[in-house]
């Protein structure tokens, strides 16, 4: 994430005030809405962003700490869209989503990221921030097979293991997530 959007994140709290779970959804709504807008919809791309992508396509998804159950199967810190993928394909009923969290910074700041996870209905499970979980996620459900085929088909220096990449995908804000890639339960 490049400085300019990282000086982007404010809090609207006073310091020791709690915040609530709408309240770092709002912000984090809030947030990505005004970065959709940094880069106008250029002539024949229906998104001009992937902020702007995520927000028209994706949906929330409630946090929860990690299931016990599942303990081993986390993965190392850096490597969401691995972690998060492994994950779904191990476990059944577990679909694997791609958009922005924010992460639990401890301060009441929201800041959100680009990031990978699980989920379980509305409920996310997510492999690679340890608890506490992130503040709120917001991201498109992704089946497994269009992942893979999307980073096969990739020119080896586009790779990197993120679908919703724009540098890497650069259709995506042409056309947005084909309907046949979205994994509905």
């Amino acid at each position: 994430m490049n400085a300019y959007l990282f000086l982007m994140a404010r809090t609207e709290h006073r310091a020791g005030d709690p915040v609530t779970a709408e309240m770092v959804t709002a912000e984090m709504l809030a947030l990505l809405t005004e970065w959709a807008q940094i880069n106008a919809t250029a002539r024949g791309r229906r998104y001009g962003t992937v902020y702007a992508l995520v927000l028209e396509m994706g949906r929330w998804y409630r946090p929860a700490a990690f299931p016990a159950g599942h303990s081993r199967r986390r993965g190392p810190a850096k490597a969401c869209h691995r972690n998060a993928a492994r994950l779904a394909a191990a476990v059944p009923g577990l679909c694997y989503i791609e958009g922005f969290a924010a992460p639990d910074l401890g301060d009441g700041q929201v800041l959100p990221v680009e990031h990978a996870w699980c989920a379980d209905g509305e409920v996310v499970v997510d492999p690679t921030w340890h608890d506490p979980p992130g503040r709120a996620y917001l991201g498109i459900p992704l089946t497994l097979a269009y992942r893979d085929q999307v980073l096969r088909a990739r020119p080896r220096e586009r790779r990197c293991d993120a679908v919703l990449d724009a540098w890497a995908s650069p259709g995506l804000l042409i056309e947005g997530v084909p309907a046949h890639a979205i994994d509905l339960p």
